[in-house]
């Protein structure tokens, strides 16, 4: 039996029986065990592209709107897209989720948008680093996942695509690098300290290859890959990574130039029962099957919820709303009057010579001398 190639022949003799000299270690061998592992290799890749097809002949169609994910899978999954585009001549607009997705996009030819544009899509499709048998996932090995989370947030449907080597029964089986956390930089070691104070295992500064210093990513953040020392309720630890540190103001109005702020009393507040109506909420029961932005809003009503009742509140001033010193009340009369008569103007109740007049008439206030 011969294998394509320069192989050569398979011998089937047990090494053990095979006479002194036989077994060699040279270029040959060590051409075969490349080889070898460029096959299974191979495999790996074919199987990503199959899976990366198979979701986007399944579920893209014309007229629609995709967020384009991030990572090595997503490559296949977008060359199928240009493939259909111009096979099927379909009209397809695309949100990237960092930098790589916008640089494929372009050089597939396919049409860029951001949110601005299209702050709803219709799918988006993502790869994952693992997932669950209960389908949660480990994601940003690559370094762009709070794009990635937020286009998904924004998507009616969400695909992700992944081979048999992600697949494991808890998080942590298969993906031994750890969960990937941005942080703003001032923050990564406050957030490590919380990380493993209140969850255990390790947290480390992702760390760069080809620069010196930690990975930054494309919104300027550093990553933690945080290393678990045990199997957790993942939506609970989800929604405490994202408390991480918690900080609540709620303006108040503003009165005669003075603005009053009702800011939340820390000092005095009561976390005991805080975490008690915190953990009362059936998170996993009643998050599960939600997209995104639901959960993030559901989250958010619990939290401030539990905060009205668990943390008191104080009165702040400050003088941001005060006017500047030289704006005077016969100056601030004229802008007044300058406002109401570009409004007549816009509506085709004054002319434009009297805008003029009161724009120079306040032009000639302001580079007048100020008032010490």
């Amino acid at each position: 039996m011969r294998l394509p190639g320069r192989l050569g022949p398979l011998r089937s003799t047990p090494l053990a029986a095979r006479p002194p000299g036989r077994v060699r270690a040279g270029p040959a061998a060590g051409r075969r065990a490349f080889s070898r592992g460029r096959l299974g290799g191979t495999m790996a890749e074919e199987a990503k592209r199959l899976a990366a097809c198979a979701a986007v002949d399944k579920h893209v169609q014309n007229n629609q709107v995709l967020g384009i994910g991030s990572g090595s899978t997503i490559v296949h999954a977008v060359h199928r897209l240009a493939e259909r585009v111009k096979q099927e001549n379909l009209t397809i607009v695309c949100i990237p989720t960092s930098f790589q997705a916008r640089q494929l996009i372009l050089q597939n030819g396919l049409t860029l948008s951001d949110l601005d544009r299209h702050p709803e899509l219709d799918v988006a499709i993502d790869g994952a680093d693992e997932v669950d048998s209960d389908l949660n996932l480990i994601k940003g090995g690559g370094g762009c996942l709070t794009q990635e989370k937020i286009v998904a947030g924004y998507a009616k449907c969400f695909i992700v695509i992944a081979d048999y080597r992600k697949k494991s029964k808890s998080l942590g089986e298969q993906w031994k690098k750890g969960i990937p956390i941005e942080v703003i930089p001032m923050a990564y070691v406050p957030v490590t300290r919380a990380l493993t104070k209140n969850f255990g295992g390790a947290a480390e500064l992702r760390m760069a290859v080809s620069k010196a210093g930690p990975v930054v990513t494309d919104n300027g953040n550093f990553i933690l890959d945080w290393k678990f020392d045990k199997v957790h309720e993942w939506s609970k630890v989800n929604a405490a990574i994202k408390m991480i540190p918690v900080e609540f103001l709620i303006l108040g109005e503003v009165r005669r130039g003075v603005s009053r702020t009702a800011s939340s009393d820390f000092w005095r507040a009561d976390f005991g029962l805080f975490r008690s109506l915190v953990d009362r909420v059936p998170w996993e029961a009643v998050l599960k099957g939600k997209a995104v932005q639901e959960d993030w809003t559901f989250f958010r009503k619990e939290i401030l919820k539990a905060q009205e009742q668990a943390v008191p509140t104080c009165q702040k001033m400050s003088q941001q709303g005060r006017r500047p010193a030289w704006q005077n009340r016969e100056l601030w009369l004229k802008l007044r009057e300058k406002r109401r008569i570009y409004d007549l103007w816009k509506k085709e109740q004054a002319t434009q010579e009297n805008y003029k007049d009161v724009v120079r008439l306040c032009r000639e206030k302001l580079e007048g001398p100020k008032p010490n």
